[in-house]
């Protein structure tokens, strides 16, 4: 089934239960026109690390303005000063794991356990990581339900639809930065790497651990 079916099955299936993740990147605001032509009444989860690059924080902002969006912002428990007080500067640097729970996986783990969605929608694909080179479009025995609708799509076919619907996106992805997460762990590729290759360079890191909390 194309993307636009699944999300489709996903809104006749969970309806108001359907909730959505995005930090806005090219896969995100693609899921995100796609969904919108079928419904506005979902909610998108967006967590504000404090690390956010400016042009992330711009492209919310378009996103939103042009789709009229529930955008629900989610914030750490800890400041930025506060989280260096009790476990040293830039965390992100000597335990890049404990950062990404403190300041993106705990913020959405307790907003669902608030609102308690059926389906969680992402706009992951199989093409960005090998560890999502099995990724599934739906993973029913998850609590909630993870629904993939582009788990099958390449990298081609996404930018394809971004620049065929006139979608707003992140800059950055003009500019060697395929995959964009917070700024101190995310950095330019090189010719023939891997999408993902530039978060947590020089880490054994590969995934934020939202999707395997």
């Amino acid at each position: 089934m194309p993307p636009q079916e699944i999300l489709q099955w996903a809104v006749d299936t969970y309806g108001q239960d359907l909730v959505m993740t995005s930090s806005f990147g090219l896969n995100g605001v693609a899921l995100i026109h796609m969904l919108q032509e079928i419904t506005r009444n979902f909610t998108v989860l967006f967590v504000d690390t404090g690390y956010h690059f400016p042009e992330t924080l711009k492209t919310k902002q378009q996103i939103e303005a042009k789709y009229d969006l529930r955008i629900l912002v989610l914030h750490p428990q800890l400041s930025i000063e506060r989280q260096a007080q009790m476990y040293g500067p830039n965390l992100f640097e000597h335990a890049p794991d404990l950062c990404c729970a403190l300041r993106k996986v705990q913020p959405v783990q307790r907003a669902l356990e608030q609102l308690e969605p059926e389906a969680l929608l992402n706009a992951r694909s199989r093409f960005q990581a090998k560890t999502r080179q099995n990724l599934p479009v739906v993973e029913l025995t998850r609590s909630p339900v993870r629904i993939q609708p582009l788990a099958l799509w390449s990298q081609q076919l996404v930018e394809d639809y971004v620049r065929s619907n006139k979608v707003p996106y992140n800059p950055l992805h003009n500019h060697d930065f395929p995959s964009i997460g917070c700024w101190p762990c995310t950095a330019k590729i090189r010719l023939g790497d891997n999408v993902r290759a530039g978060r947590w360079v020089g880490k054994t890191k590969e995934e934020c651990g939202l999707w395997t909390a």
